[in-house]
């Protein structure tokens, strides 16, 4: 018995020190654990550069060979291109090329595409719209007319076709709507009437699906240079590309606002999206912060579970981009359930509406089909209260203006709440720490016009005056042909004036030479008649006879004549 005894105690020590072993490993691995499934977490989402192909075309011109040398461009391209390969991009670079080069290193360029998920297009140098067709200007253009811009610069539909020809995101920024001597040069060799298509900056180009464009200011207005290093629109750029987990859209907003307050609010970058999902060019990364270091416990002793740290809205991105493209109504379900009030609760709600089964067989019971196409009722009771707004188009117009000064793109103000839309407002209901439903209620529309007040303001103030100077540029244009009409006119009185005095000049003189040989040929004719009437008067000769009959006369005065 007493054996036995001791056999128990020696198992229930061993035990008891097993346990504490497990539990020391247990913190000591904890920590780790808790470090490898937040950088799990980040890794798995979309945008991360492991899991992309990404390429870039980047082009900086500044030695132009007929217009002011540029500064900046190519400061801004060979930091531009830097930055993207430190950001995993395969950068083809260019620098002061002409229209030969620009064609090979595109050439080069689209040999790159096939298979890239990221596509890239910066561009800084000079640039022009021509009938709202905007065209990268090489270093060896001279553009003395309308048809050498089909010879000398480069079509930038060009780039964008090969960017757009598979599914993928496609990014391009523009710096180059600085002031340019080509346009000046343009429009004197196309005169008054055709010059008015030449455009100030570039135009708006429509957005591919998929794609992202970002101008160095607000089409058909010019930008500017800089005095330091970098133009103002690619210095600020390149501060905010490699801040994790920013999305272009808002990175777009702090380089406006930066550049804004660089420029004393003279230049105001825009851009247009269609993109259907948020792209980084740096992933967000959460940091473990808890300690590494084992911690003594008992044996009775209840683990705590690790925090996460991750950034809730860094989950719920790489949720969604998760089953953004799935065809299972309970995935979009199980987003709803842990993210109600989430950004894209509207279009998780949309997607399960469109992939419920439709019911086929009318003779189903009405409890059959109503369970089929019982819809959310939070959405149809949000969509009523935007109903009973009564929005006209020109006043969802209006909302998404609104919604895009305050730095929500919208993809386009055309009074149609497409998905882009809704989203935008689901995003700013959110930043309000309202339900996102994405539809307005009478008060939600009020706050946001009334938070865009002053942006939209200043935008109405805008539009009123390039109104303004698009009316006086017109008047001035009709003046001026008015007035070349007008000179027109006068030159031809003049001429035909001229004309008529110089025919009358000379059919004066053509009559009076008539007159002065009608004169001489009476003369002449008087004077021969007179020698006719003369002929038979009495001349004086001496005739000498010769034996043979005949008679020689010899005149002593041929050419007296003895009248009468």
């Amino acid at each position: 018995m007493k054996a036995r005894f001791v056999h128990r105690s020696g198992a229930a020590a061993i035990a008891e020190d097993f346990r504490e072993r497990v539990a020391r490993s247990f913190w000591f691995l904890l920590p780790l654990l808790a470090a490898a499934l937040i950088f799990a977490s980040a890794a798995s989402a979309a945008t991360t550069t492991g899991s992309q192909r990404r390429v870039a075309l980047v082009i900086g011109n500044s030695a132009y060979q007929y217009a002011p040398h540029l500064p900046n461009p190519t400061n801004d391209a060979e930091a531009m291109a830097a930055s993207l390969q430190k950001l995993g991009f395969e950068v083809t670079k260019g620098i002061d090329l002409d229209r030969t080069e620009t064609e090979m290193i595109v050439r080069q360029f689209s040999k790159s595409l096939p298979g890239a998920d990221v596509a890239l297009l910066f561009y800084a140098g000079h640039g022009i719209q021509v009938g709202d067709q905007n065209y990268l200007i090489p270093v060896d253009a001279q553009l003395a007319d309308e048809t050498d811009l089909h010879f000398e610069a480069t079509d930038l539909n060009l780039v964008m076709d090969l960017m757009s020809r598979e599914p993928r995101v496609s990014l391009v920024f523009l710096d180059a709507c600085r002031d340019n001597p080509f346009a000046q040069t343009l429009a004197r060799s196309m005169g008054s009437t055709r010059s008015t298509s030449i455009g100030r900056g570039l135009a708006i180009v429509d957005a591919a699906a998929g794609s992202f464009i970002a101008y160095a200011t607000t089409p058909h207005e010019v930008a500017l240079d800089g005095n330091g290093n970098h133009s103002p629109f690619t210095a600020a750029l390149l501060s905010h590309m490699d801040t994790p987990g920013l999305s272009v859209s808002d990175l777009m907003i702090d380089v406006r606002n930066d550049v804004l307050t660089a420029t004393q609010n003279k230049q105001r970058p825009w851009d247009t999206s269609s993109l259907t999902s948020p792209f980084y060019f740096t992933p967000a990364v959460a940091v473990a912060t808890t300690d590494t270091g084992p911690s003594p416990v008992s044996s009775n002793a209840v683990p705590t579970p690790a925090v996460d740290s991750t950034p809730a809205v860094d989950k719920e991105v790489v949720f969604w981009q998760s089953i953004q493209s799935s065809n299972s109504p309970a995935q979009y379900q199980a987003y709803l359930d842990q993210y109600p009030s989430g950004t894209f609760a509207p279009l998780a709600r949309a997607r399960i509406d469109e992939l419920q089964p439709k019911p086929a067989d009318t003779s189903r019971s009405s409890e059959q089909v109503a369970s089929l196409t019982s819809p959310d009722t939070t959405v149809p009771t949000a969509e009523e209260d935007e109903q009973n707004l009564g929005l006209t188009r020109q006043g969802r117009s209006r909302v998404q203006l609104a919604l895009t000064l305050l730095g929500y793109s919208t993809g386009g103000t055309d009074g149609v709440f497409g998905t882009r839309s809704r989203t935008a407002i689901s995003a700013w209901q959110t930043a309000r720490a309202e339900t996102a439903t994405g539809y307005l209620t009478a008060k939600q529309h009020a706050a946001l016009l009334d938070a865009a007040a002053p942006k939209l303001a200043a935008w109405d103030a805008e539009q009123s005056r390039k109104a303004a100077e698009a009316q006086q540029q017109a008047a001035a244009t009709r003046q001026m042909q008015q007035q070349d009409e007008q000179v027109v006119n006068t030159a031809g009185a003049r001429q035909k004036q001229d004309d008529a005095t110089k025919l009358a000049a000379a059919q004066a003189e053509a009559e009076r030479q008539r007159q002065e040989n009608e004169a001489l040929k009476k003369k002449v004719a008087e004077k021969e008649a007179a020698q006719n009437d003369n002929a038979p008067n009495v001349n004086f000769g001496l005739g000498l006879g010769v034996g043979t009959g005949h008679s020689h006369g010899v005149s002593l005065f041929p050419n007296l004549s003895i009248f009468n």
